[in-house]
């Protein structure tokens, strides 16, 4: 008796019952399970053990999911028609940065003590509000201040060349009271970076000589 309780208990499938968005079109047995061909409301086609649809776990071919996902996108602005904003991703990294242990760049930021301002650390339109869009081409998010923090004030867009010059291995020459690093001595000089460098590093030689302004 309690077997057939159980058995008339069941929810009878049938083509045409729905689960969400699938609609049964044909039973399917696999690996000795029950499955059923379903049809989403999308169009596509899935088949689905039988256990799921019951369990509520399958609504969808994936479609719900993908659009669930979309719109917590859209409710910090990081999505736009073709995906995720590319300033989304700097917002994510730079996050991993300061406080993700397992950032292979965390012992360059998180454990040097930078952090990310409160404004920006838990809201990315906040931080796309004071940053705005990259500008066209190859720009990543610097600090002003090599050892400052991340927060309006002390970060702009900028490109790697520029980076580089302001990064900690940057080598700064002051002569004649100005100072900037050896590639933009050597640009405005028009002498060869390698050369200059070799000579400083490698022979001892001083800024000024390695650059022309001493004999």
């Amino acid at each position: 008796m309690t077997g057939v309780g159980r058995k008339r208990g069941r929810k009878r499938l049938s083509s045409g019952t729905r689960f969400g968005r699938l609609v049964l079109v044909e039973r399917r047995r696999i690996q000795g399970r029950s499955h059923w061909l379903c049809r989403c409301d999308c169009g596509n086609d899935k088949v689905i053990f039988v256990g799921s649809l019951i369990a509520g776990c399958s609504r969808s071919c994936g479609c719900l999911q993908r659009e669930l996902a979309r719109q917590q996108e859209m409710k910090h602005g990081a999505y736009c028609p073709g995906g995720p904003l590319s300033e989304y991703y700097t917002w994510c990294n730079m996050m991993s940065r300061c406080y993700n242990p397992r950032n292979r760049e965390f012992r360059w930021y998180g454990q040097r003590g930078i952090s990310v301002c409160d404004r920006w650390r838990g809201d990315f339109l906040a931080f796309l509000e004071d940053m705005g869009r990259k500008p066209l081409g190859r720009y990543t998010i610097e600090r002003i201040n090599n050892d400052g923090n991340y927060e309006p004030s002390n970060c702009c867009w900028a490109t790697a060349a520029e980076q580089a010059r302001n990064s900690r291995r940057a080598l700064l020459i002051s002569i004649d009271g100005r100072t900037q690093c050896l590639k933009d001595w050597c640009n405005e000089l028009r002498l060869r970076y390698g050369t200059v460098y070799q000579r400083i590093k490698r022979s001892g030689w001083s800024p000024e000589r390695a650059l022309g302004f001493l004999v």
